[in-house]
């Protein structure tokens, strides 16, 4: 076996790891489905880059996969410390508050911005600023938290609401019921790639005081005793070296 064949030596490190599910033989994988394109549902499938990713991951660990479609993103990141999945996905950033005892997150695999989605007949040029009408996120999630923060500092707070499902957030912008949705920057891209009449604030760094050193990264949490977010690290890395976790953005219009 040469040393510059990662997928060879990848494949060799799986075969000799052990790695303790919460069933025999199965993922058990908590998703948040409402966060296009990163996981969702269409048609009653669950599709997006974390599911592929996953997909790709059981598949090397020679193990079955099993999603539990949440519909609520707070909290789902104590899933696998609490038994009831062995990994969450639905892009979960990393926070000192999410992370309690036996959590273990993978490596980073996205660094975020924060902006809002709005519709060209209702633009806002700048945040929190051009808010004069509901804008929607998701509860619980960092870039809600900085949504609320940014916007007590000119009153207008009672305008940021939470939002339903993806699907439903989008329609009720492109229809001018809502004057924006507050989204990652690289998701935002996106949706406005995808809804060209739909335009985005342009991106800015969250409050640091919510997020890792690092700032807001998107990351993997497993509970440490699986030795799931050790191998899925390992599994990261390599999509990463070998471009294939570029080749699944392009898919998803990630750029």
């Amino acid at each position: 076996m040469q040393l510059n064949d990662p997928e060879k030596v990848l494949a060799k490190i799986f075969s000799k790891s052990v790695i303790n599910t919460i069933k025999p033989g199965v993922l058990t994988i908590s998703a948040y489905s409402n966060f296009y394109p990163v996981c969702y549902e269409k048609n009653g499938k669950l599709l997006g880059l974390d599911v592929d990713i996953m997909k790709q991951f059981s598949k090397l660990c020679k193990l079955k996969t099993k999603f539990i479609i949440k519909k609520h993103f707070n909290d789902i990141w104590l899933d696998p410390v609490n038994g009831k999945s062995d990994v969450s996905i639905g892009g979960i950033g990393i926070t000192k508050t999410r992370t309690k005892p036996f959590t273990e997150w993978t490596i980073p695999y996205f660094y975020v911005n924060r902006t809002v989605i709005y519709n060209r007949a209702n633009p806002i040029r700048k945040f929190p600023n051009d808010v004069n009408d509901i804008i929607v996120g998701t509860n619980g999630s960092t870039g809600w938290i900085d949504g609320q923060d940014k916007l007590k500092k000119v009153k207008k707070t009672h305008l940021i609401q939470a939002g339903t499902t993806d699907s439903e957030d989008i329609q009720l912008l492109l229809d001018g019921d809502i004057q924006g949705i507050m989204r990652g920057s690289f998701v935002g891209k996106s949706i406005i790639n995808k809804y060209p009449q739909l335009g985005m604030v342009k991106p800015w760094e969250i409050d640091p005081s919510l997020v890792v050193k690092d700032g807001e990264v998107f990351a993997y949490p497993c509970n440490i005793k699986s030795r799931i977010g050790v191998l899925l690290s390992v599994f990261l890395t390599e999509d990463i070296m070998n471009k294939n976790l570029k080749k699944l953005v392009e898919k998803y219009d990630l750029v």
